[in-house]
């Protein structure tokens, strides 16, 4: 039952409106199936169901308008421009300005030497370690 009324959404969504009211016919046939051991009630609330969902599909569902498609050619239409220039002419006069002349100042730079320092320890012999996990209580050398 279940199956056809999934069918009868899936047609009706589909636009296949005919084929969606035939799924809900053919599970009007199958509860009529039921066992008599299926409440009446229960009957009675797929029936009002059915009932229901074929109403759905007479008031929503659409076929898919079929739809024409017509060409309308284009005209292309071309528009020349004249343009026209005016040129003028600007007479200048240009003034010679005087420059003063630079001195250059050469500078030199002499490197420097580093000599290297040597360190004497204190003779403590400490080493700083980054930590770590202690090891446990007597987990020394066990032989």
């Amino acid at each position: 039952m279940v199956t056809s009324i999934q069918a009868a959404d899936q047609y009706s969504a589909a636009g296949k409106c005919d084929r969606a009211h035939t799924k809900v016919r053919d599970t009007r046939f199958l509860l009529t199936q039921l066992p008599n051991s299926v409440d009446d009630s229960l009957r009675q609330n797929i029936a009002d169901g059915l009932a229901r969902l074929d109403s759905l599909i007479t008031s929503e569902c659409q076929r898919p308008a079929q739809t024409q498609t017509q060409s309308t050619p284009t005209e292309t239409l071309t528009t020349q421009t004249q343009t026209q220039t005016d040129t003028t002419t600007t007479d200048t006069n240009t003034t010679p300005t005087d420059t003063t002349p630079t001195d250059t100042t050469l500078t030199t730079t002499t490197p420097t030497t580093t000599t290297p320092t040597t360190t004497t320890g204190t003779g403590t012999g400490t080493t700083t370690g980054t930590g770590g996990t202690p090891p446990g209580a007597g987990a020394g050398n066990q032989g």
